[in-house]
């Protein structure tokens, strides 16, 4: 692993004291009209390594890097791990022999972002196998980097860390220690492509919000309108359009009217929204969904996680194998293992893992597809098939 001036650690490091940035206001955004001016040196390279045209940053070398070095730069004035941060970046990788490598490859990618904040040190790389939180643990979600471009969202707070890619919650991970290296916040190839082998990679832009202005955090985009905190919290929105930002804890949020996006950490959390299109994210633990009337998207996060049709006044067809579910609206279903159904005649698919389907009353179909599933067909006269355990079927 080539990490600059590393001192490895095994224990929890204490979190420096951070005196309030003078900088500018979060978040710092580059936009490649030119390459990236003055703090940002080039480290690891010379030019012509990168070059922008049209908006575009092309870097295209084995080891090529901008970085701000402490103390230069809002980020080293601003960043704090206890408060949080967030980078985001639009980026596309070119196929090409020197990306073409495992992510991480040498506790790095072909190319990526470094970030310290002063107690842990993250790196998240890209390679053509996929997007990877590369250091100090290995995590990795299988993706084409290289057929277009995708924005990439890092956010950590303490211990906890998340890679949204396109809006949507690929990795959600707590690192097991903090490891240890170059205070510095860097991106471009960081050195972990194939040996002898140039990466092209393009950058469409690059964000960094360290909330040191007070910013609110986001959900699927945008700024909280209602912001929970780490215990378990009871939120309820508004009769219009709401953001809401449960954190971690054992949450319960309901949206009401409007066009909601409600979002939650770690825990065992009860979202549920009103008779709009609602976004619904939960993060890691045992979650139930609720989207009510409208047409919603569920994303359950990590966790055995439950999308319920309990309240729906029409009878709904949801199939965990494509995704989808039908009749109170057109809804999407993202990381959730397990359904239930309403007091109509259901038809509940489940996937290729373990799932459990509630058919709750009316003349259900139930068909747990693959895996090891649970099938209980409620009231009614109802069928079920490929399920290993079955009850009121």
């Amino acid at each position: 692993m080539r990490l600059r001036s590393i001192i490895v650690l095994t224990a929890v490091l204490t979190a420096s004291a951070i005196a309030p940035g003078t900088g500018s206001a979060s978040p710092v955004r580059l936009d490649f009209a030119a390459t990236p001016p003055p703090p940002w040196n080039v480290v690891c390279g010379d030019p012509p390594g990168a070059s922008a045209a049209d908006g575009i940053l092309t870097i295209d070398s084995d080891c090529f890097e901008y970085q701000l070095s402490h103390p230069d730069g809002d980020w080293h004035r601003n960043v704090s791990n206890s408060r949080g941060w967030a980078i985001e970046t639009r980026v596309r990788l070119d196929d090409t022999p020197g990306a073409d490598v495992p992510c991480p490859k040498d506790g790095v990618g072909a190319a990526g972002v470094w970030a310290n904040d002063h107690r842990v040190l993250v790196i998240f790389g890209f390679s053509t196998e996929g997007v990877c939180l590369a250091y100090p643990d290995d995590v990795t979600f299988p993706m084409n980097t290289t057929a277009a471009f995708h924005t990439y969202r890092f956010e950590v707070k303490g211990l906890r860390v998340r890679v949204l890619v396109d809006g949507v919650l690929k990795i959600d991970h707590v690192l097991t220690w903090t490891g240890g290296g170059s205070d510095v916040l860097m991106f471009g190839a960081l050195g972990g492509g194939r040996t002898g082998e140039d990466v092209r990679s393009h950058w469409d832009y690059l964000e960094y919000d360290t909330f040191a202005s007070g910013a609110l955090p986001t959900c699927f985009g945008k700024s909280a309108t209602i912001v929970g905190t780490t215990a378990a919290d009871m939120l309820t929105g508004t009769s219009g359009p709401d953001v809401i930002f449960g954190w971690d804890g054992n949450d319960t949020i309901r949206g009401l009217g409007g066009d909601d996006r409600i979002c939650a950490g770690a825990g065992a959390d009860d979202l549920r929204g009103g008779p709009g299109s609602d976004f619904l994210q939960a993060g890691r633990g045992s979650d139930t969904l609720v989207g009510n009337a409208g047409s919603d998207n569920f994303d359950g996060g990590r966790g055995s996680d439950i999308a319920s049709f309990a309240s729906s006044t029409t009878a709904v067809h949801a199939t965990l194998a494509e995704g989808t579910a039908s009749g109170q609206g057109a809804d999407i279903l993202v990381g959730v293992e397990d359904l239930v159904g309403s007091a109509f005649a259901d038809r509940l698919t489940g996937d290729d893992g373990p799932n459990r389907l509630f058919g709750k009353d009316g003349r259900d179909s139930l068909d747990g597809a693959g895996g090891i599933d649970f099938l209980d067909g409620g009231g009614g006269l109802d069928s079920c098939l490929n399920g290993e355990t079955l009850l009121s079927c």
